[in-house]
């Protein structure tokens, strides 16, 4: 017995023993299915000779750029939380995830003088023939599984349909290092021996630094596992469960102490990059996270390109449900039948027989019943039924759960589950007969479940040539550029495509741009879309970050560069003339062109600021003419528990004025005067720094959760000597 309490399984009909040529043999074999499962699925990436690349001009180059981030990074030219997009933000690594583990396989080609694109291809071939090496290990040692099942789980697992749909998101590819986690924590109950469990906290916390979603959905596994596994040995064997748990519990604590700090390790990173940006945001809004949740009955939706089921079943699903989110992630509908067909019997065999040993071929019954139930509570969980989600409750009761926008991408997961009681219910199938007729059926159902994993979408979305045809336009930036913006893209209608393509652009020059595509955006960031407004923001962006000098302009289309000062000159048209205005701040008034950051939406009373700051920018005002007078009309939030608001005047950064706004003071018409040699710009900033503002919900108002400070109702501007 093992120190947990363990026997170790005998081995059932698939053998493990043999001398070096039946391991050779084995290992040829393996090797031989991987690499024709690999050249199906990346056949365009080979018949293209490198040219057409996985993924499309989105998110597949994001996980580029972050992939490219990395290899900055070790060379010292940039810091390694902060990606030289959105700029001027920092931290904006934790805005999506930081691919880590895909970076160390993607170094290494970099450093072979490979470019980004290359380099990105074949690591993504690499991480996938990772996945399919750690799902045949995971079958033959850990499920005893023989070798010609296992080498079917390993194939389904690498070419499986959502392999396809989902081939934009190399972050997913994460999810190749869940079988090594189970590999790993199998080999600590088996064995007994504690570096297994520390290996598997190790690579935990690095997929946890990686992207988050696989590592949630697998503890979510874990939890659903566990009560289940529970149960099995409670109604089964319940005197030998107290034994197991009282042995393993005399252990956990030595164990525990030397594997968990492997996983701390990880920690201080995943905290640094990721907790600032969680605090801020307080994670994905339910609504957000609800718009991405598919229906429950899209368990098999695979898609309208299937070659098997796109004709019928996925244009049924077309048409039935919004092609919103990610659709067609559904479990190919073969698999998904025989799954949860395995599944019922088993479950059935658990209250007929009571009986399912530990070992032998009733184990596989065993791990079924486990696996499959699983694999259903956590469907159950991640789908909307009737309008709204279990996922609300998970949201409230389990830490990290606010961290994940699309429930679907637990599919991934469900789909190797379902891969997984496949093979273990094919194992029990052969071992309980030699009928030859069985055989037979269960080669034509393995030929079944890999034809239906067929799809004629393919996963290739851009031309490796065409991209570096098309960068290589660029001169060189002009040498007063600290960062730049980008305007007039290829494909105005697709903004994501304008703003990766700064991005790309930012790693290749080292100059950082205002512009990005993550998953969420820094503060004040609302310049995604290239519409006639875009000019507007941009400029409000550069005023409120303080980086209105030294910011170049690219335009894309032409490729050609503007200089700081023909960069102002362009965005100056932006800011309406406010000499000698009158600024009507009410629902209906004129305030919203000359409007910043930090304004709220007009009322019939005026317009609040919301936040510690609010901006006004605009132009017509020069040393010249003399001292700048602002009369403003406002009013100050002001409760009970909060008497006062303070609020601070700065004209170009120069302080002007110190307002102290109480309930008393009501329509009280406040002034600021600015010197001329403030007004040296040719556009004036005016910010109203806002000394604790509040929210009326804070204050047991209302439901109101804006930060409120300055109710402002009229200003005017004048300039005279």
């Amino acid at each position: 017995m093992t120190m947990h309490g363990y026997e170790p399984v005998p081995r059932n009909g698939a053998k493990h023993g043999g001398g070096p040529r039946h391991r050779w043999r084995e290992f040829a074999g393996a090797a031989t299915v991987c690499c024709l499962s690999l050249a199906y699925f990346y056949r365009s990436l080979w018949t293209s000779r490198g040219d057409s690349m996985p993924g499309d001009l989105g998110d597949a180059r994001l996980c580029m750029v972050l992939m490219e981030h990395w290899w900055a990074v070790c060379r010292g030219l940039v810091s390694w939380r902060d990606p030289n997009f959105l700029a001027p933000t920092h931290g904006i690594l934790g805005y999506s995830h930081t691919l880590f583990l895909h970076a160390l396989i993607y170094i290494p080609f970099r450093i072979a003088h490979l470019d980004t694109y290359l380099s990105f291809a074949f690591t993504i071939v690499v991480l996938r023939a990772l996945g399919f090496v750690f799902c045949y290990w995971f079958g033959r040692e850990t499920l005893e599984l023989s070798v010609p099942v296992s080498l079917l789980c390993a194939c389904l697992f690498t070419i499986a349909n959502i392999n396809t749909i989902t081939s934009n998101h190399a972050q997913l590819l994460n999810f190749a290092f869940v079988p090594l986690q189970a590999v790993l924590i199998g080999r600590y109950f088996r064995r007994g021996s504690v570096m297994p469990l520390a290996g598997a906290a190790c690579l935990t916390g690095a997929m946890l630094f990686t992207d988050v979603y696989e590592v949630f959905f697998g503890a979510l596994m874990v939890i659903a596992l566990t009560p289940l596994w529970l149960a099995a040995e409670y109604l089964t064997n319940r005197s030998g469960l107290a034994e197991r748990l009282r042995n393993w519990l005399g252990h956990a604590p030595r164990d525990l102490a030397i594997a968990v700090p492997f996983f701390l390790v990880w920690l201080w990173p995943i905290l640094e990059v990721y907790w600032p940006v969680f605090r801020r945001t307080g994670g994905f809004d339910y609504a957000q996270v609800l718009q991405y949740t598919r229906d429950w009955r899209e368990i098999l939706n695979v898609g309208p390109d299937n070659v098997l089921w796109g004709s019928t079943l996925g244009a049924w699903y077309a048409r039935a449900f919004p092609q919103t989110g990610e659709p067609g992630t559904g479990i190919s509908p073969l698999m998904a039948i025989a799954a949860a067909a395995a599944t019922a019997v088993a479950f059935l065999q658990l209250f007929t027989s009571r009986s399912f040993p530990a070992c032998g071929q009733k184990w596989h019954k065993r791990a079924i019943l486990l696996v499959g139930l699983a694999a259903a509570a956590l469907y159950l969980v991640s789908v909307r039924v009737g309008g709204d989600s279990l996922w609300r409750y998970l949201r409230s009761y389990i830490p990290g759960a606010r961290g994940i926008r699309v429930t679907g991408r637990v599919n991934t997961l469900l789909v190797l589950d379902a891969i997984l009681v496949c093979g273990l219910a094919i194992e029990w199938l052969l071992a309980s007969t030699n009928r030859r007729w069985v055989r037979f059926a269960v080669l034509l159902f393995a030929a079944g479940l890999c034809a239906e994993q067929i799809n004629r979408m393919g996963i290739s979305g851009f031309s490796r040539s065409s991209e570096l045809t098309y960068f290589a336009r660029f001169p060189p930036p002009p040498p007063d550029c600290a960062r730049f913006y980008v305007f007039d893209p290829r494909q105005p209608e697709l903004s994501y495509i304008g703003q990766m393509d700064a991005m790309v652009l930012a790693r290749r020059i080292d100059l950082p741009t205002i512009n990005g595509y993550s998953g969420e955006n820094p503060a004040g960031f609302d310049m995604f879309y290239f519409n006639p407004g875009y000019p507007n923001l941009v400029a409000h962006y550069l005023i409120a970050n303080r980086i209105w000098s030294g910011t170049c302009a690219l335009d894309l289309q032409r490729a050609r560069w503007y200089n700081s000062s023909q960069s102002q000159a362009l965005l100056q048209p932006s800011f309406p003339d406010g000499a000698n205005a009158g600024i009507d701040f009410k629902a209906g008034g004129n305030a919203k062109p000359f409007e910043g950051p930090g304004w709220s939406s007009p009322e019939p009373i005026g317009t609040w600021t919301d936040g510690p700051e609010a901006i006004l920018a605009l132009t017509g005002f020069t040393p010249a003419r003399g001292v700048l007078t602002m009369r403003a009309v406002a009013d100050g939030f002001c409760a009970p528990g909060h008497p006062q608001v303070g609020v601070t005047v700065f004209v170009n950064d120069d302080q002007v004025a110190a307002w102290t706004l109480t309930a008393a003071d009501k329509n009280d018409e406040r002034v600021a005067q600015a010197p001329p040699d403030a007004l040296a710009s040719p556009v004036t900033v005016i910010r109203f720094h806002i000394w604790d503002p509040a929210s009326p919900r804070e204050l047991g108002l209302s439901p109101d959760t804006r930060s409120l400070g300055m109710l402002v109702k009229q200003i005017t501007l004048a300039q005279n000597r």
